[in-house]
């Protein structure tokens, strides 16, 4: 047990046992009408009911009448809104500068080359493209990490497109040498 829970049970035990043992008259606290002649008392409200009321106690003929207040606030109403304040009129209004538009975003720069080329014994044609030291092979459709999307392959060479910003870039193919003639 922690110290603190300690203390605070040795304390509670001590004072419940303090309670147990002391004294039960406590008619020296009680203040006499004639000791508390500083004291005000209120007026009854009602005049006093007698202490027993039976059968052939008479009523009273009328009942005292309270004097009641006129309400400050009518619930049915409800809480009434405040007129709206009178604006005056300003003198002279300034003219706002709007800010200007944020420029339009550009593309992303695009760090591919074109890197090689090769049929495949199925006979499918594979294009890679070089991004720093990784080769990608794309093909139409394919969508690389900056964004673009391959829309073609061809001889002139390979057409990326950026939908989001509607940015077009063709990735030169060098022309192919043919080795029959050197």
């Amino acid at each position: 047990m922690h110290a603190g829970l300690r203390w605070s049970l040795a304390a509670t035990v001590l004072l419940t046992g303090l309670a147990l043992v002391w004294p039960d008259d406590v008619s020296h606290a009680v203040v006499t009408p004639d000791q508390a002649s500083w004291q005000t008392v209120a007026p009854p409200l009602a005049p006093p009911v007698p202490a027993t009321v039976g059968a052939d106690t008479p009523l009273p003929e009328r009942l005292p009448q309270t004097v009641l207040e006129p309400a400050s606030f009518d619930p049915f109403v409800g809480v009434q809104a405040l007129p709206a304040p009178t604006l005056k009129p300003l003198a002279a209004v300034a003219m706002v500068q709007l800010p200007e538009a944020p420029p339009r975003p550009e593309a992303p720069v695009l760090n591919y080359r074109y890197l090689g080329q090769f049929t495949d014994p199925a006979g499918v044609e594979q294009v890679y493209l070089a991004n720093n030291d990784a080769a990608i092979a794309v093909q139409v459709g394919a969508r690389l990490p900056e964004g673009y999307v391959v829309e073609g392959i061809g001889r002139e060479g390979i057409r990326l497109h950026h939908p989001v910003l509607d940015v077009h870039v063709v990735i030169a193919v060098p022309a192919v040498q043919d080795p029959t003639t050197r």
